[in-house]
């Protein structure tokens, strides 16, 4: 109800009309921000706007109104209306108005759609029609999600929303891929979605939904009205190589959408450089007590990676893949569900590397030359199984189990500085198992109560032989830890305050053993921690503060063979944070700065040499002293849903006092790396600025990234003083493309890159790429693509340079098939060479090509 008191009395000023605010809610405070509409009543057309800040505001009327309607708005209040019939331009209104707060018709949804725009908004989650951004160049639902604001996709698939790492992809609502999405994103046909909705505050946890403040992010994509029961996509490809090779390329899918049932196939076969490895990256995604899968593994000493040049995988990977994965979802009533994920991969891959050193220090230089024939056999097998039953209505019982099988062999003719050649067989084997039950409690419709029991185990055992004529090395190694780890999180949320609390034990185990022809380590690591980490989120209108602390006891016991290497450490650390997040209309700010101490890593704790190829060998003189670390960060993201803009920027800084040096010996033959601890600091700083937007009148869209980190560090290097390096790497890009309703369209991509380390002198490499793309439609049913790459590795070096050429043309039969022909590498190049550098060294790393090949691929969907 409108409670006001109107006053009119002659303007002192004749030639405008005035209107004095006084805007007040019940208790008589001033309302902090209000909106005023002007309308002229016989057309029901608003012709003026202001604001009202602080409840106080003074406004000329510029319009003449017949019959002026006042309109007074403010969020979580009724609107109130004052309406003044043939108003008198000659006069002063002064308005004192109450406002009645609406808090007793709260609505569950306030959806804000405009029926012309792409998108529309339903509380923390945006809606993007998938229709209306398309533009014809879209096959699978990735390409679609690097056109939506707000999201960005990195070149392996990783996605993150409003400048966030996304936590998972959800079919329909339902999460069957974990944080493996890109199974789905890389693989399901955009034509199966209606809808993509980009989700804040995402929880897994149904009893945890509008209490869990973490601030996830998801997606979730819409099938289409009819994509139910089974859909799916069948590709196979046949075509040639040089020199008369087979090329192949079979790439399908089953989906199966059903009440109860959710369930998602793939399988893959190709020889022409696609990988689906993606599926055992780094996982990042985290539960409410802050684990991941990260915490319990332990390193793979000996690497069997092969160097990777800065190019798409499909121009060096030369495999021969046979993947296939499996995800299932089955709800056997409203209480009980079965998760189900399992994945398999088996590949050969053939690769040719040169590497050409030059190591610079005390006046001297010392080159070094590798030359490395590879055959790698990768097999891995990861299964997945997540049981939920929800014994009431405010319990939910989780049990998880997580086996991961490898096996990989990496066999290589190995030829050092030219002369020597041996023959060097690597064997690795990796077990992780991870088994986890989870009890949350809803004690209330804001608060709950979540138990986690964990036991986990990572073995991973090696073995690396090297023979030639004169000599023979082999060398035994293995890894194990084990982690028993119970805790509880008590998490609650008021309307200006959340909070969580966290209470647990961890206990570590990592033995380490090695024996190899010089020596040998027999080391036991443990670390057991009893800790309490403690949050709190208070809100304030448009401003969030989020202090805070950690507490843990830490009890450290390194031995070898029985016998204390170092005197056994038990110690408390302290460990605050605070962050401060500030939103507008479209716009997020956030600062945030952390103290944190870790101790010793897995890596440092075996004292002997280790050897990590035929030319390296590690060792380590241990240490409990802590590394300590002050963190502080920057960040600012804008979004424009109308005009599909984004702007990203941020900026961070680290500052670690206590690390462990790198202590360098080099020779023509041999590098002996020994870490040490010193009370020494290194300090990182980055920045990064990315912004895209779509420009309507032009149908284009144009993004720019960039990206500056600079590093300061120290180490040794052949008995030198300790030295001060400094690192810089700065990349920058402008990619452009075009949406043109024509036959023709556009994308390029432009990068520089520039690395330069500095140890006295400097030494810089810069390189630049150009990617073009154009897309011709030929018909309504045919299309064309000519791809093309440039590269220039060294600028100081422009005259080498790359250039490739691929060739898509496309035929639509119906809606169902389709046929493509595939024309990669047409120039026909047969290696690359990358140059980089360090504070001591410059290499060129050479790698062979894909061969080109001509492939012809037919399509089917149903």
């Amino acid at each position: 109800m409108l409670k006001y008191f109107l006053l009119l009395f002659l303007s002192t000023t004749a030639f405008s009309q005035t209107i004095n605010f006084n805007v007040k809610d019940e208790e008589g405070i001033a309302i902090p921000f209000c909106n005023v509409l002007l309308i002229e009543k016989s057309t029901n057309a608003t012709l003026e706007f202001t604001k009202i800040i602080n409840g106080i505001g003074v406004y000329s009327v510029k319009k003449k109104y017949t019959s002026l309607i006042i309109n007074v708005q403010s969020v979580n209040y009724f609107y109130e209306k004052v309406v003044i019939e043939n108003p008198d331009q000659d006069k002063t209104y002064n308005f004192s108005i109450v406002m009645k707060n609406n808090h007793m018709k709260q609505l569950d949804e306030v959806i804000i759609k405009t029926p012309d725009r792409p998108y529309s908004v339903k509380k923390d989650t945006v809606i993007f029609d998938v229709a209306k951004y398309r533009d014809g160049n879209e096959k699978k639902v990735e390409d679609l999600l690097k056109k939506l604001p707000g999201i960005e996709v990195d070149v392996n698939g990783g996605i993150k929303y409003r400048g966030k790492v996304l936590e998972t992809v959800t079919l329909d609502g339902d999460n069957i891929f974990n944080s493996n999405y890109k199974l789905g994103t890389k693989n399901i046909n955009i034509d199966m979605v209606e809808q993509i909705e980009a989700i804040e505050n995402y929880t897994n946890n149904i009893l945890l939904k509008g209490i869990e403040s973490d601030g996830k992010v998801a997606l979730n994509l819409k099938l289409k009205k009819g994509k139910s029961d089974y859909s799916g996509n069948l590709e196979n490809g046949l075509g040639l190589k040089n020199e008369l090779n087979g090329a192949y390329y079979s790439n399908s899918y089953l989906m199966q959408i059903a009440a109860r049932v959710k369930s998602f196939t793939t399988l893959n076969l190709n020889n022409i450089g696609r990988s689906d490895s993606f599926f055992y990256e780094k996982q990042n995604s985290k539960s409410l007590d802050k684990k991941s899968e990260e915490d319990f593994k332990t390193i793979k000493l000996l690497s069997d990676q092969l160097f990777a040049p800065s190019l798409d995988p499909v121009r060096f990977n030369r495999n021969n893949q046979f993947f296939i994965s499996h995800n299932n979802l089955y709800k056997f009533n409203k209480k009980v569900s079965l998760k189900t994920n399992l994945n398999f991969i088996d590949d050969r891959i053939d690769s040719e590397q040169r590497v050409m050193t030059q190591n610079f220090f005390n006046n001297t230089t010392v080159e070094t030359n590798d030359n490395f024939i590879f055959k790698k056999k990768p097999k891995v097998f990861t299964a997945e199984l997540e049981l939920r039953i929800n014994t009431s209505k405010s319990s939910l019982l989780e049990i998880f189990s997580k086996q991961y099988f490898e096996s990989t062999k990496l066999f290589s003719d190995y030829t050092k500085n030219n002369s020597l050649a041996y023959n060097n067989i690597n064997i690795s084997e990796n077990y992780l198992g991870i088994n986890k039950v989870v009890h949350t409690w809803k004690i209330a419709s804001n608060k709950a109560l979540q138990g986690n029991a964990y036991y986990a185990i990572n073995i991973i055992p090696q073995q690396f032989s090297s023979v030639n004529a004169n000599e023979s090395l082999i060398q035994d190694s293995k890894f194990k830890k084990s982690t028993i780890l119970i805790n509880y999180n008590l998490v609650g949320k008021s309307k200006f305050l959340s909070y969580t609390i966290q209470m647990g034990s961890n206990n570590i185990k990592t033995p380490y053993l090695s024996q190899n022809s010089i020596v040998g380590n027999n080391t036991l690591f443990i670390n057991n921690t009893i800790y309490n980490h403690s949050r709190v989120r208070i809100n304030s209108g448009r401003i969030t503060f989020v202090p805070g602390i950690s507490f843990t006891n830490y009890y450290l016991s390194l031995s070898s063979s029985g016998l204390n290497i170092i005197s056994p450490v038990n110690t408390v650390i302290i460990e605050p944070s605070i962050s401060a997040e500030y939103k507008m209309k479209g716009s997020l700010f956030t600062a945030l700065y952390s103290n944190t101490r870790k101790p010793i890593k897995e890596e440092n704790i075996f004292i002997d040499r280790v050897f990590v190829s035929n030319r390296t060998t590690i060792l380590n003189k241990p240490s409990f002293d802590f590394q300590k670390r002050n963190a502080y960060s920057l960040s600012y993201f804008y979004t424009d849903l109308s005009s599909n803009a984004t702007l990203n920027m941020s900026i961070q800084y680290d500052k670690n006092n206590g690390n462990y040096l790198s202590d360098f010996t080099i020779d023509e033959n041999t590098v002996v790396v020994k870490n040490v601890f010193y009370e020494v600091y290194n300090t990182l700083l980055s920045a990064n600025l990315r912004f895209s937007r779509f420009f309507e009148k032009l149908k284009t869209t144009a993004t720019s990234t960039s990206s500056i980190t600079a590093t300061e560090y120290l180490n040794i290097v052949n008995s030198s003083d300790i030295r001060k390096n400094n690192n810089q790497i700065i990349n920058n890009s402008l990619k452009i493309g075009t949406g043109f309703a024509s036959r023709i369209n556009f994308q390029n991509t432009f990068s520089h890159s520039s690395i330069a380390s500095k140890s006295g002198v400097t030494n810089r490499v810069e390189s630049i790429q150009n990617s073009f793309s154009m897309r011709t439609r030929i018909s309504k049913k045919s299309s064309a693509t000519l791809k093309s790459d440039f590269f220039i590795p060294n600028l100081s070096n422009s005259s080498n340079s790359y250039h490739f050429v691929d060739l898509e043309c496309g035929y639509k039969f119906n809606d169902n098939i389709n046929l493509t022909l595939l024309a990669n590498n047409l120039l026909d190049l047969k290696s690359f060479n990358q140059v980089e550098n360090n504070d001591f060294s410059a290499y060129i790393s050479q790698t062979n090509l894909t061969k080109r090949f001509f492939l012809i691929n037919v399509e089917f969907t149903f």
